[in-house]
């Protein structure tokens, strides 16, 4: 289990060139940063490194959260992308 907050890829991810497996992620109210919203690094599907969870901000991560992923966003990736939820400063769950 990645450390909250560092860059993984979900259990079982198989490495290759194909996209054969995709991950979907919903969020069924806004995800304002003060909420730590989750990072995806666009293009990391073609790495073939382990772990990264240790690097913290990368140039060019995104972020799915509002004003492209509001409230009921749906987003579809491929399986083998980095990601991780981004620190939070606000109270409660997200």
């Amino acid at each position: 289990m990645p450390k909250p907050g560092s860059w993984h890829r979900d259990g079982n991810y198989v490495h290759d060139k194909k996209l054969n497996y995709v991950e979907v992620f919903y969020h069924p109210e806004d995800v304002p940063m003060e909420k730590g919203p989750t990072a995806i690094l666009p293009g990391s599907h073609h790495l073939a490194s382990g772990p990264v969870g240790h690097y913290g901000n990368l140039k060019g991560g995104v972020y799915f959260a509002p004003p492209e992923a509001p409230a009921g966003s749906i987003l579809i990736m491929s399986y083998n992308l980095w990601h991780r939820r981004t620190p939070s400063t606000a109270k409660g769950q997200r």
